[in-house]
């Protein structure tokens, strides 16, 4: 459960960080209103890989339609959310909007694997010492 929690607040921490940092370098300052809806973005972007990812195995065919949920998921709520904020959507924002997911998306996925591969070594280097010294 804490690494779920953990993975959440990782996730929720770049998300709202490139989210952010896209807006600003777009259009330089940012009302309230947007960083809100931003701030509402991430946190359910977050929530629902926690809510998508039990601990319960499933195939890999389970686990790629998961994946292809989530970004469904997330891509209805960003639209909505523009909707709300601006009133409109147009294709070129549709499309932007898709590249950035799937860009946060690839470098959530790679940084968390990341941290779960040195989280690994360091099990297996604990896990050699106490093989050494139950040996000695």
């Amino acid at each position: 459960m804490k690494r779920y929690i953990t993975n959440l607040l990782i996730t929720f921490c770049m998300i709202f960080t490139a989210l952010v940092l896209i807006y600003c370098f777009t259009f330089g300052t940012m009302p309230i209103y947007i960083l809100q809806a931003i701030m509402f973005s991430s946190f359910f972007s977050s929530a629902l890989t926690f809510l998508l990812y039990p601990k319960q195995t499933y195939s890999h065919k389970r686990i790629l339609f998961q994946q292809i949920l989530y970004i469904v998921l997330v891509m209805c709520m960003i639209m909505t959310t523009i909707i709300i904020v601006s009133g409109e959507i147009s294709p070129l924002s549709f499309i932007v909007n898709f590249l950035v997911v799937m860009a946060l998306f690839f470098l959530m996925k790679y940084l968390l694997y990341k941290k779960d591969q040195a989280t690994a070594e360091e099990i297996n280097e604990l896990l050699q010492q106490r093989k050494k010294r139950t040996t000695s």
